[in-house]
């Protein structure tokens, strides 16, 4: 008799995954952007890495969060960081805290990866 074997589980996946629905889209003085509200493992720990705080600050850092936290095309996320930029760093980063909890992966107190793992 052949045994199959269960297929591996990604672990990544499993642990930093989440599938939260449909984007929301959000506003910013008349610039809209879609936030996506599903993950795979991989995205998550992408955006985690951002927040490493012994990774090196780059000019790219609030592109990069959006990048990956949107499904808006590239001229909407443009425009949106455009209007973002002309805030304050308090506000920035508020904002995006924000986002992230829009998104899922924060939950109100500002922790990483709030959803229950399955």
């Amino acid at each position: 008799m052949d045994t199959k074997k269960p297929a591996p589980i990604d672990i990544i996946d499993a642990a930093l995954g989440y599938h939260g629905g449909e984007s929301q889209i959000i506003v910013i003085n008349d610039c809209e952007l879609s936030i996506k509200r599903n993950y795979t493992g991989a995205e998550a720990q992408a955006f985690l890495a951002l927040w490493n705080p012994e990774a090196d600050a780059s000019e790219t850092w609030l592109d990069d969060q959006l990048d990956l936290l949107s499904d808006s095309t590239k001229e909407e996320k443009a425009a949106f960081v455009a209007e973002l930029r002309k805030e304050a760093m308090a506000t920035i980063s508020r904002v995006l805290q924000k986002i992230a909890m829009i998104a899922g992966l924060r939950d109100g107190n500002g922790r990483f990866l709030p959803g229950p793992l399955d």
